[in-house]
Parts: C-alpha cells; sequence; structure tokens
C-alpha cells in the first residue's frame, strides 16, 4: 500500500501541473483579447484554479528539469496580468523571481518574457529601481535572441516604466509601438 502513495502523489502534481498549465493558457488568450463578455468568468475561473497553480508553481520549481522550470515561467507569465489586476503583485513577483533564479540565464525568449512580466509587476507599485534593472537585464538577452520581437517588447517596458516614473516624452515614444503578446 505504501508504494502507491508516492504514485498518487505524483499522479495528482501531474495533474495539478496539467490543470495549472490549461488554466494559464486560457488566461493567455483571454490576455490577448483583452476585456470583454467573459472577462469576469475567467477571473473567477483563475480565483477557483489557484490553488493548483500555485501547487503547479512550487513543483516546477523543485523539479531539476529544465523543461518544466520553462513550464513554471510560462504559468508565472501568463499570470501576471491576473496577479495585476487582483493587486497580488508581490505574489506574483515572488513567482517570477524564484523561477528566474531556478533557471539558467540563457537568453531564450521564455525568459525574455518573464522578465517583462517581472518588471510589469515591479513597476506598477513605483518600484522604478528594480524595474529599471529588470529592464537592462531584457534588453541585455533580447540583443542575443533573432527578430525585433524581443526588442520590440523592451522598448514598450521601458516606456511603461518611464510613464510610472513620470518621463512622458519616452512613454510616449515608447508606447507608440504595438508590443508582442507576452
Amino acid at each position: 500500500m505504501a508504494a502507491r502513495r508516492p504514485a498518487r502523489a505524483a499522479s495528482i502534481l501531474h495533474y495539478d501541473l496539467d490543470t495549472a498549465t490549461g488554466t494559464t493558457r486560457y488566461v493567455a488568450r483571454w490576455n490577448r483579447n483583452g476585456s470583454g463578455p467573459g472577462q469576469l468568468d475567467a477571473i473567477a475561473r483563475l480565483d477557483r484554479e489557484q490553488p493548483n497553480i500555485r501547487e503547479a508553481l512550487e513543483h516546477c520549481l523543485i523539479s531539476t528539469e529544465n523543461r518544466l522550470v520553462e513550464t513554471g515561467l510560462r504559468i508565472a507569465t501568463a499570470m501576471h496580468l491576473f496577479w495585476s489586476i487582483h493587486g497580488a503583485l508581490s505574489e506574483g513577483r515572488r513567482w517570477l523571481d524564484r523561477l528566474l533564479a531556478h533557471q539558467s540565464a540563457q537568453p531564450t525568449i521564455i525568459r525574455i518574457r518573464a522578465l517583462y512580466a517581472d518588471r510589469v509587476l515591479a513597476a506598477l507599485p513605483g518600484e522604478v529601481v528594480a524595474g529599471t534593472e529588470l529592464v537592462e537585464e531584457v534588453l541585455a538577452l533580447a540583443n542575443h535572441v533573432p527578430g525585433s520581437e524581443m526588442k520590440t517588447l523592451v522598448l514598450f517596458a521601458s516606456g511603461r516604466l518611464a510613464l510610472f516614473d513620470g518621463d512622458t516624452a519616452t512613454a510616449c515614444a515608447h508606447l507608440s509601438l504595438n508590443p508582442p503578446m507576452v
């Protein structure tokens, strides 16, 4: 009987990771489509899924598999708008910071998007210094990734940071860009 328990625990974690990943895909679609008729239902669904999402993120953190750490970064990145709407900025930053620290610092699109989400959450409560450092790190990584999508994301992030810092000229110049979806 004892041999079945670890397998059951593993299957529950697998289920929770799958559930959280599916829910996060749902959130990512909602983020892309903006507000609308299903907005309140989407938020209510995410409220219900919080225990699964937290457990999945924790599972990603204890894993030694880079694939699971990247899954955790995808989940946390997709959740950043939900956390900002709910005022759970420190929870979002805590997950993103822990996952970013756990992942190798290779310049990947997943890492750049996660740093962008972390920067957004840092800038909302006025942490301009932390936001500036994150934007600089994202820019350094984006220079190693081919294509202009990530550089546009960095400029947009700089514009949001400038807006929060009261620099309207820079904010207007950078926010006029159409950022890629995170």
